[in-house]
């Protein structure tokens, strides 16, 4: 048997709010990442990893990337797997970036 890593897609949150007078204020990083993981469930019924990622290339400074968790699959062979991982992705409305080679149980 083995296990298989399989990352999902991730996907960028603003940490800023709008208000209806116009104003613009900016969002501490607990609260975008609070702001992230709502989103992360309500679109996909899926958890964040423990952190947001700024990427230094980031155009704006309040832009941050938020990532989904790995999934860990156990299966007898890779194509196993991969249809394990594609089925939960369907699921949770996700996309699939890369998957290992897995490991040995």
């Amino acid at each position: 048997m083995m296990v298989y890593t399989v990352d999902f897609e991730s996907f960028g949150i603003e940490g800023l709010i709008y208000f209806p007078d116009g104003t613009i204020g900016i969002l501490t990083d607990d609260e975008v990442f609070e702001k992230a993981r709502y989103q992360a469930w309500h679109d996909h019924n899926w958890t964040l990893d423990d952190e947001l990622f700024q990427d230094e290339q980031q155009k704006r400074e309040h832009e941050y990337t938020a990532v989904f968790k790995s999934g860990y699959f156990n299966a007898q062979n890779e194509d196993s797997a991969w249809h394990k991982a594609e089925k939960f992705a369907k699921r949770h409305h996700l996309d699939i970036i890369e998957m290992d080679d897995g490991f040995k149980i």
